[in-house]
């Protein structure tokens, strides 16, 4: 074997084990909702990384008049706030992306969110590709109005097309009409979720515990005539994969020894 080859393979693979241990999460995708204008947006594209959010369910007749979806960007923070490092102040004001429906042209007023929607139909989804990373986790701050729903779901999907719920409902205090932050989804013991383009996320309204109805946040019925969530902090974090790690340890070997060649 040429010594100049097997010594760069040595190289590589000392590198790389050196590398693999020191591997730490990195955010792969981000919504903190800071690169868009105050005002109507139904798809935020991500504030860092790739990937696309939609709402869900906001375009509608559940609640007897069309209801069209009429989410946006969100100015200021408040109760307490999420946990956006930019907090307040001119011009640096921390945004929300907050979903929600709103009157058809010329027609009656309208919310979006209704107690008749099918199960899990209603909230928004955020999509972002783990190819070439292990270790998905995904992390959101959301904000319920008191007469916006009580209980959320979070819910994944593999292929695009089955969901599948991701741990228990999260639940807003009595009350509403307040932050509640650090809501995280680990899938580092879900394989399948690795190096995979077609990973998703939506957060969707549910039913109260034991029961088969919705409930707003100050524990009574919902409205169907207002309320809403707001979301910031939208994140999938990951850790590249051993097999990305090492081919651009290889790539870099290789390229040096080009140089001195």
């Amino acid at each position: 074997m040429n010594t100049a080859l097997l010594s760069c393979a040595l190289a590589c693979s000392f590198a790389c084990s050196v590398v693999a241990p020191a591997l730490a999460s990195v955010t792969i995708t981000q919504w903190n909702f800071q690169n868009f204008a105050i005002g109507v947006n139904n798809t935020p594209l991500p504030s860092s990384g790739s990937g696309s959010a939609t709402e869900l369910g906001m375009t509608n007749t559940l609640n007897g008049v069309q209801s069209v979806a009429a989410c946006d960007i969100f100015g200021g923070n408040s109760a307490g706030g999420s946990t956006d490092p930019i907090q307040g102040g001119t011009p640096q004001i921390a945004r929300a992306w907050r979903v929600r429906g709103g009157a058809a042209p010329g027609g009656p007023n309208a919310n979006g969110w209704s107690s008749n929607a099918p199960l899990h139909s209603q909230g928004a989804q955020f999509n972002a590709s783990s190819v070439g990373f292990n270790g998905i986790s995904f992390s959101f701050d959301i904000y319920v109005t008191d007469r916006g729903p009580r209980d959320w779901q979070v819910q994944y999907t593999l292929d695009g097309s089955l969901w599948t719920n991701a741990g228990p409902a999260g639940t807003a205090g009595v009350g509403g009409d307040r932050w509640y932050n650090n809501n995280v989804v680990d899938l580092s013991g879900i394989a399948a979720a690795n190096d995979n383009p077609n990973l998703s996320f939506r957060v969707v309204s549910t039913y109260g515990a034991g029961t088969t109805q919705y409930f707003a946040a100050d524990n009574g019925p919902m409205s169907n005539t207002s309320g809403n969530w707001r979301f910031d902090m939208v994140t999938f974090t990951a850790v590249p994969s051993p097999a990305g790690v090492a081919a651009l340890g290889v790539a870099g070997l290789f390229a040096s020894r080009r140089r001195r060649a």
